[in-house]
């Protein structure tokens, strides 16, 4: 058996899925794929999205066990133990973990070598190393199983003419220090060229940052800013689309544009990148290993010298010949100063368009209809604004509500919780799908969130035994203040104080964070405005307060700054465990949520650091304690752990919105916590 550690994002994780491929065809072994890093978290910003594309049937790894303290990728240590100590551990990168085998090429494999079960840990991005031989084999899996409306649009959109498609990526890019800073001026120099050579063509624009894009390449009649309505669905849907155009206009430190060129597989596509771009050879080597011609030239550069244009040996014109072409200054400038939009619209009746979509009240009869508009103004939203945008998810989930896709329809109600939770029609809808697919906890937590009558007894007339949880969950509304022991990471694994939190804003309680960033990024992606969000930006309706800044000014005044009757802090740190001198005792509460529940993240980092007299004196500070130990001591809250986090496999498709579940475990400990201090 061979199994493959998949991470989140999609390039990313169809290069891995490839590698493991390729392996297992050599090994003649069966496929696995490791999926635990994509779903583990309620939270998560991306997700796993193989099962999306007509991959052959595999079964996947799925385990809760996570360790803060290794998160990385490629760090082996953040595979439990017990699935680690049974496989043989392949890595392409010099690894700590001293039992891992340095997996340099599929060729070093002997067609015999299964002496013990393999497990694959990296990004394995070179084809010409790990799967070339079996590449269109694995590039006819990446068709898509359902074709979405967008699909459709798009190719009625294309048909018949030369389509460039220009990726623009920003995002997380802006603050990581190995990628590439992209000029403005390289991607309208770019489309200035495919003009001269190609005469008329359409230029489709897709970007994480469209307002951007609209500003550097403004409004042209060939030029259609693509960008669909959803979540992760809409994310591969551009994928594909970009895909699927004649040429490409690339972000050069995007593994998701580069695949999609290379499944394009067009013998005549041209590919343009920015030549000269000013990056230390080093860090360009460490993440464009994918990218032959880019992994040649710099072989050819001196250790520590850096990555110039005159490394790259650009002339004064394009040589038309190559399928991929370097724009240098010289070039970008030539084109630049011939680049003009139009300002002219290519979609006459938007306005009209927009207007019968948003005015509609969608129900079984117009659904279809009103989500074949939705596509189509998708297809260019030069003219849309972020209201807007929000609007059309609202009705685009009211259209897979109706046309009974409850899984598309799951995840986009994650990306528009936050601004639609006052919505009485959405979250009614929002938890009859929850029932339709069978999540009776998640719904009764909704349910009592929202105090939507007609949906708890429904929910009772499922299941009586939910009438526990029903009344246990129901509260006064509070302010929960949570105080972590870890730093907030860049990642997109969650701390548990983070799904915690969550559960108890979708309680319908005001829940506040006092946490640290790990790191820059960290806090430009999740609190830049004090706001708890995922990576993709996705608002988690919990607010943030750094925790320096909170125990600088005094806990007291913060906690005195809520208007709340009563706060309860959830902590890991004695420090925010204030005198209660200051505040009416009754309405301040003290609880120590400890390390027992085995899927907690943090659980090992404070096994490792926090020694036992700590931890005595936290219990001591505290009205309460939430464990899974038993306990006949009033002020401990037993719980029981509802769902384990030894590892599971899964022989199914997975579908969209299932890494959106919240855990049972916390959905039932805070349960029996609101029993106790309500």
């Amino acid at each position: 058996m061979v199994i493959v550690r998949i991470s989140p994002g999609l390039a990313n994780s169809i290069y891995e899925f490839a590698a493991g491929y390729a392996l297992s065809r050599k090994l003649k072994q069966g496929l696995v794929l490791d999926i635990s890093e994509c779903v583990v978290s309620s939270a998560s910003s991306r997700g796993y999205s193989l099962d999306y594309f007509n991959i052959p049937d595999v079964k996947k790894l799925v385990y809760g066990l996570q360790d803060i303290r290794h998160i990385g990728h490629e760090d082996v240590y953040g595979i439990p133990e017990y699935i680690r100590g049974k496989n043989r551990i392949l890595v392409e990168n010099e690894n700590e973990y001293d039992e891992a085998v340095l997996y340099k090429s599929i060729f070093d494999v002997s067609d015999n070598d299964c002496s013990a079960d393999i497990y694959m840990c990296g990004y394995f991005f070179p084809k010409d190393k790990y799967y070339e031989d079996y590449w269109e084999d694995i590039r006819s899996f990446f068709t898509v199983r359902e074709k979405s409306e967008e699909l459709k649009q798009f190719e009625n959109l294309i048909e018949g003419k030369v389509s460039v498609g220009i990726h623009i990526r920003r995002g997380d890019m802006l603050f990581a220090g190995w990628a590439t800073s992209m000029q403005d001026d390289y991607y309208i120099a770019a489309m200035e060229a495919f003009r001269e050579k190609f005469g008329e063509c359409i230029f489709c624009v897709f970007s994480d940052d469209i307002d951007y894009a609209k500003k550097i390449i403004g409004k042209d009649k060939t030029v259609y800013y693509v960008h669909y309505v959803g979540y992760n669905d809409a994310a591969l849907d551009e994928f594909v689309s970009l895909s699927m155009c004649t040429h490409r206009i690339l972000s050069n430190s995007s593994t998701f544009s580069r695949l999609a060129d290379e499944l394009n597989g067009g013998k005549n596509r041209k590919c343009f990148w920015q030549g000269d771009v000013s990056q230390s050879s080093s860090l360009i080597k460490s993440f464009c290993r994918n990218i032959r011609f880019v992994k040649n030239l710099i072989k050819q550069t001196i250790t520590n010298r850096d990555f110039k244009c005159e490394d790259l040996c650009i002339g004064d014109e394009i040589n038309w010949s190559e399928k991929d072409i370097r724009l240098g200054q010289k070039l970008i400038k030539k084109y630049r100063q011939v680049y003009k939009a139009d300002n002219i619209d290519n979609i006459v009746d938007y306005d009209n368009l927009k207007n019968e979509v948003l005015s509609v009240a969608v129900d079984e009869s117009n659904c279809n209809d009103t989500n074949s508009k939705i596509a189509r103004l998708s297809l260019n939203v030069y003219n849309s604004e972020f209201d807007t945008e929000q609007e059309f998810f609202l009705q685009k989930f009211y259209c897979y509500y109706f046309m009974k896709k409850f899984d598309n329809a799951l995840q986009l109600a994650f990306a528009i919780y936050a601004s639609q939770r006052g919505n009485k029609c959405f979250m009614h809808r929002y938890i009859d799908i929850l029932l339709q697919l069978g999540y009776l906890e998640e719904a009764m937590l909704e349910a009592s969130g929202c105090k939507d009558l007609e949906m708890l007894d429904r929910i009772l007339k499922n299941d009586r035994n939910m009438l526990w949880l029903k009344n246990a969950l129901s509260s006064r509304k509070k302010h929960f203040i949570l105080v972590p022991y870890a730093q907030i990471n860049s990642s997109d694994r969650m701390l548990a104080f983070e799904e915690i939190g969550m559960v108890l804003a979708h309680l319908g309680h005001n829940v506040t964070f006092l946490a640290e960033p790990a790191n820059e990024i960290s806090y430009k992606q999740f609190i830049d405005d004090r706001q708890l969000k995922n990576r993709q930006g996705v608002k988690l309706i919990c607010e943030v307060v750094p925790y320096g800044e909170a125990v600088a000014n005094g806990v007291e005044k913060l906690y005195s700054s809520f208007s709340e009757d009563e706060i309860v802090v959830i902590s890991r740190k004695k420090e925010v465990f204030a005198d209660k001198d200051f505040f009416d005792s009754d309405n301040l509460k003290y609880i120590y949520w400890d390390y027992s529940f085995q899927a907690d993240s943090e659980r090992l980092l404070a096994l490792e650091n926090l020694s036992m007299e700590e931890e005595m004196r936290l219990i001591d500070s505290a009205d309460y304690v939430m464990t899974t130990k038993a306990n006949t001591d009033s002020k401990f809250i037993v719980c029981d752990e509802h769902e384990q986090s030894s590892y599971g496999v899964i022989a199914r498709r997975w579908d969209f919105g299932m890494e959106h579940r919240f855990n049972k475990n916390y959905i039932y400990a805070i349960a029996k916590m609101m029993d106790r201090i309500k």
